[in-house]
């Protein structure tokens, strides 16, 4: 079954916080891909480490706009995301039967 959430941390006030620094001359999606690294600083050249400080110095008011403006949009119905649940049906309630 797929399920509507109106407010997720992870895509909403991620997501346009990440798009506000795309806007602002990041390379695409910077952040994400220096946050997946997990790499330190002195690994990256000089316009990567242009963009770590960037979104460490932004991180306080693009985070406190991004959950604001996410939440705002949640609230009036303008954004969701959806997540699909896929179960399988366990041996409990479906008992194995052999036949001889």
């Amino acid at each position: 079954h797929v399920e509507t959430v109106p407010f997720s941390v992870e895509y909403g006030p991620y997501g346009l916080m990440q798009s506000a620094l795309n806007r602002v001359g990041q390379r695409h999606n910077a952040l994400y891909h220096r946050l997946k690294r997990k790499q330190p600083l002195s690994a990256y050249d000089r316009r990567g480490k242009a963009e770590v400080v960037l979104g460490l110095a932004a991180l306080p008011v693009l985070g406190s706009a991004s959950v604001i403006g996410a939440a705002a949009l949640a609230l009036r119905g303008r954004a969701g995301t959806y997540t699909a649940i896929f179960e399988r049906p366990s041996l409990v309630e479906t008992p194995l039967r052999l036949t001889l």
